[in-house]
């Protein structure tokens, strides 16, 4: 089974295109560095994500954006937002642009409404930044990139976990060459769907092509218990998603989720990320290389320098007591950013960042299709009997 014309298209367009993380960090240093007129934000949805993450975080970088306005299906909810954040609150998406014109949009809707009103604030001529998934078929994700391309306008994807600071340390240490080339990165329930693919993909290389997608799913019956996520104070059934992704060159890719891996932790616990070298290998945030004779493991020191930010307890900066000394520091000095937030910062940041310079995005449209399509993979996959899903380039 082959996967379908938007798809392909994202692998030819992220296939063999390199940036490395500390190019990517100078020019986040350097466009913090800068101080010009803010961009005006306007926050698009106004749940948990929109209030306790999206506005709070446009404050917090006040020396490069300005909160305009805040948009809400409900006149309610848009009331209660405009007046906890100061901003004027609408329930039109269409008159918030007229009143308000931002430049840019962060679109942090209920899941399935991400392709709607991504569309809709895409040919109202915004820059946007779009919460996970871009779309639920990737395929419709291309209305989105076809009127961003048609308005000149930009978009990057909030996909935090392979920018947190840890991840972003590894990284790093694989680009600097440390561990060789990385041969297998496993998803070890770390995280679902896309989420997992990323951080596989992260490790392998955003720029390796993917060739094929085997997979299966299956459901049990487990024990009665509280969902942390859903409320539910006795969830009885559990949903297995296994994957194995062949990427050109030979790296392979292991993927495996439970939803209840990270909803349930009295009854799933021990959740990870792994990713194994020519030299060395790492697990979670356990790093090791092979000694010069290979008769040792010889473990990579971090040493993290944490700061206290209000109540916030932030990653100041990572050291990787190598030789030479690797260092990850935090680009955004004095907000009260968990590593999380740092994640979704860098993502926002890097969204200014193209807008300034005209550049395109690090992640973009095409590798949130690319991982979002994984996922999809996965589950057609499994039901043909795990015949496997091809992935082709161009």
């Amino acid at each position: 089974m082959g996967i379908t014309s938007l798809v392909q298209q994202s692998i030819n367009r992220v296939a063999g295109v390199r940036r490395t993380l500390s190019t990517a960090q100078g020019r986040l240093r350097s466009l913090l560095g800068k101080r010009e007129r803010p961009l005006r934000v306007a926050v698009v949805g106004c749940g948990g994500r929109g209030h306790d993450v999206y506005c709070p975080m446009v404050r917090a970088l006040s020396d490069h954006l300005q909160l305009a306005a805040v948009v809400s299906r409900g006149e309610a909810s848009a009331m209660r937002a405009s007046l906890r954040h100061g901003v004027p609150g609408y329930t039109s998406l269409e008159e918030m642009v007229e009143r308000t014109k931002p430049d840019l949009a962060i679109v942090c809707v209920s899941y399935g409404q991400n392709t709607e009103v991504g569309l809709r604030a895409a040919r109202l001529g915004m820059h946007l930044l779009l919460e996970t998934p871009v779309a639920e078929d990737p395929e419709h994700a291309s209305d989105i990139a076809q009127e961003l391309d048609r308005h000149g306008r930009a978009a990057e994807v909030a996909e935090q976990n392979f920018r947190t600071p840890p991840e972003q340390i590894k990284r790093m240490l694989i680009e600097e060459g440390f561990f060789g080339r990385v041969i297998a990165a496993e998803n070890d329930y770390r995280g679902h769907g896309y989420h997992g693919a990323s951080m596989i993909r992260n490790y392998i290389g955003f720029d390796v092509p993917l060739k094929r997608v085997t997979g299966m799913v299956r459901e049990f019956d487990v024990h009665p218990h509280y969902s942390r996520l859903r409320n539910i104070p006795d969830r009885k059934r559990e949903r297995w998603e296994l994957g194995w992704l062949d990427f050109e060159g030979g790296a392979i890719g292991i993927f495996k989720h439970t939803d209840i891996s990270y909803d349930a932790p009295m009854l799933r616990f021990e959740t990870s990320t792994r990713f194994y070298g020519e030299n060395g290998m790492g697990s979670g945030n356990r790093l090791e290389l092979v000694s010069a004779d290979g008769r040792e493991a010889r473990p990579i020191r971090l040493e993290w320098v944490m700061r206290k930010v209000g109540k916030v307890d932030v990653t100041e900066r990572i050291i990787a007591h190598t030789s030479p000394r690797i260092e990850w520091e935090n680009p955004f000095t004095g907000c009260p950013f968990d590593d999380d937030r740092v994640g979704i910062a860098t993502a926002l940041m890097e969204l200014v960042r193209c807008i300034r310079e005209g550049d395109q995005p690090e992640y973009g449209i095409p590798n949130g299709c690319l991982d979002r399509a994984i996922e999809l993979a996965i589950q057609k996959s499994s039901a043909m009997g795990s015949r496997p899903v091809f992935f082709e380039t161009r």
